[in-house]
């Protein structure tokens, strides 16, 4: 039978937030040894060049916001917010739902 296309539409759309949000928190965790004025960690639980630099543009990111009131953080949510609502209804308009109909 399948699921219905709304559930196809908040699978995606929370899914997503998830990722986008817990992702960032995992990786930063995973990390030890941030130092600010080098602006670099020292080592990762699985140690890969590339899971070091996403934890020093996290922690750069989370520096500068410190400095701006935290206004970078709330931009970045609601980026990720209004990616995951695009994504979740394209995916659910390429499953077939109909558009919402504006009430009268």
């Amino acid at each position: 039978m399948g699921m219905s296309r709304r559930r196809v539409f908040w699978l995606v759309f929370l899914s997503s937030l998830i990722v986008f949000v817990a992702g960032p928190i995992l990786v930063m965790m995973s990390c030890t040894g941030w130092n600010a004025g080098s602006m670099a960690v020292q080592s990762c639980t699985p140690d890969f060049a590339f899971m070091r630099a996403l934890a020093d543009g996290f922690y750069g990111f989370m520096l500068v916001a410190s400095f701006a009131l935290g206004l970078p953080i709330l931009i970045y949510l609601f980026l990720i917010w209004l990616f995951s609502f695009i994504a979740a209804l394209l995916i659910a308009w390429a499953c077939g739902m109909p558009p919402r109909k504006p009430k009268a």
